[in-house]
Protein backbone atom coordinates (compact mmCIF):
# COMPACT_ATOMS: atom_id res chain seq x y z
CA UNK A 1 0.00 0.00 0.00
CA UNK A 2 3.27 2.47 -0.14
CA UNK A 3 3.31 3.78 -2.96
CA UNK A 4 -0.55 4.36 -3.79
CA UNK A 5 -2.26 7.53 -3.69
CA UNK A 6 -4.71 8.31 -0.96
CA UNK A 7 -7.12 8.63 -3.63
CA UNK A 8 -6.46 4.32 -4.18
CA UNK A 9 -6.18 3.79 -0.59
CA UNK A 10 -9.63 5.69 0.19
CA UNK A 11 -10.69 3.81 -3.55
CA UNK A 12 -10.04 0.19 -2.49
CA UNK A 13 -11.26 0.70 1.54
CA UNK A 14 -14.06 1.73 -0.45
CA UNK A 15 -14.56 -1.44 -2.85
CA UNK A 16 -13.81 -3.55 -0.06
CA UNK A 17 -16.88 -2.54 1.95
CA UNK A 18 -19.53 -2.19 -1.05
CA UNK A 19 -18.95 -5.53 -2.00
CA UNK A 20 -18.92 -6.65 1.97
CA UNK A 21 -15.11 -8.36 1.83
CA UNK A 22 -13.86 -7.80 5.61
CA UNK A 23 -10.06 -8.09 5.02
CA UNK A 24 -8.48 -7.38 8.58
CA UNK A 25 -5.09 -7.55 7.17
CA UNK A 26 -5.76 -5.33 4.43
CA UNK A 27 -7.55 -3.13 6.79
CA UNK A 28 -4.58 -2.92 8.79
CA UNK A 29 -2.28 -2.27 5.79
CA UNK A 30 -4.75 0.90 4.66
CA UNK A 31 -4.65 2.18 8.01
CA UNK A 32 -0.83 2.02 8.15
CA UNK A 33 -0.11 3.34 4.88
CA UNK A 34 -3.20 6.33 5.43
CA UNK A 35 -1.80 7.25 8.94
CA UNK A 36 1.38 9.03 7.51
CA UNK A 37 -0.18 10.68 4.67
CA UNK A 38 -3.75 12.08 5.96
CA UNK A 39 -2.57 15.98 5.60
CA UNK A 40 -2.51 15.06 1.47
CA UNK A 41 -6.31 13.72 1.86
CA UNK A 42 -8.91 15.65 0.95
CA UNK A 43 -12.54 15.67 1.95
CA UNK A 44 -13.80 12.94 -0.05
CA UNK A 45 -11.05 10.19 0.41
CA UNK A 46 -11.06 11.27 4.34
CA UNK A 47 -14.97 10.35 4.29
CA UNK A 48 -14.88 7.76 2.07
CA UNK A 49 -12.22 5.96 4.21
CA UNK A 50 -14.56 6.68 7.38
CA UNK A 51 -17.42 5.43 5.80
CA UNK A 52 -15.23 2.40 4.39
CA UNK A 53 -14.15 1.24 8.04
CA UNK A 54 -17.79 2.03 9.68
CA UNK A 55 -19.44 -0.73 7.11
CA UNK A 56 -16.85 -3.01 7.64
CA UNK A 57 -16.94 -2.28 11.55
CA UNK A 58 -13.37 -1.90 11.31
CA UNK A 59 -12.27 0.22 14.10
CA UNK A 60 -8.63 1.67 14.72
CA UNK A 61 -8.59 4.57 17.24
CA UNK A 62 -5.59 6.39 16.25
CA UNK A 63 -6.71 6.50 12.26
CA UNK A 64 -9.94 7.56 13.45
CA UNK A 65 -8.60 10.18 15.62
CA UNK A 66 -6.04 11.01 12.92
CA UNK A 67 -9.10 11.38 9.92
CA UNK A 68 -11.21 13.42 12.05
CA UNK A 69 -8.42 16.27 13.05
CA UNK A 70 -7.53 15.87 9.12
CA UNK A 71 -11.31 16.39 8.34
CA UNK A 72 -11.24 19.26 10.79
CA UNK A 73 -8.85 21.64 9.49
CA UNK A 74 -10.73 20.89 6.10
CA UNK A 75 -14.79 21.38 6.85
CA UNK A 76 -14.30 24.68 4.96
CA UNK A 77 -14.24 22.75 2.01
CA UNK A 78 -16.87 19.70 2.52
CA UNK A 79 -19.70 18.97 0.95
CA UNK A 80 -22.98 17.77 2.70
CA UNK A 81 -22.78 14.05 2.02
CA UNK A 82 -19.33 14.23 2.98
CA UNK A 83 -20.37 15.39 6.30
CA UNK A 84 -23.21 13.02 6.91
CA UNK A 85 -20.68 9.88 6.01
CA UNK A 86 -18.59 11.14 8.71
CA UNK A 87 -21.19 12.11 11.19
CA UNK A 88 -22.66 8.42 10.56
CA UNK A 89 -19.53 6.52 10.27
CA UNK A 90 -18.11 7.68 13.74
CA UNK A 91 -21.77 6.90 15.33
CA UNK A 92 -21.44 3.85 13.23
CA UNK A 93 -18.29 2.62 15.39
CA UNK A 94 -18.62 4.49 18.69
CA UNK A 95 -16.29 6.50 18.51
CA UNK A 96 -17.21 9.84 19.88
CA UNK A 97 -14.41 12.46 18.98
CA UNK A 98 -15.52 15.44 20.45
CA UNK A 99 -13.65 17.83 18.48
CA UNK A 100 -14.63 16.64 14.90
CA UNK A 101 -18.68 16.71 16.48
CA UNK A 102 -18.29 19.91 17.69
CA UNK A 103 -16.87 21.27 14.56
CA UNK A 104 -19.52 19.31 12.33
CA UNK A 105 -22.20 20.74 14.50
CA UNK A 106 -21.01 24.27 13.81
Amino acid sequence: CEGLSPQQLSNIAWAFATVSMRDEPLLYALSAAAGPRLSQYNTQNLSNTAWSFAVQLYRYDPLLNAMAAAASVQLGQVITQEIANLAWSYAKLSCCNMPLRDALAS
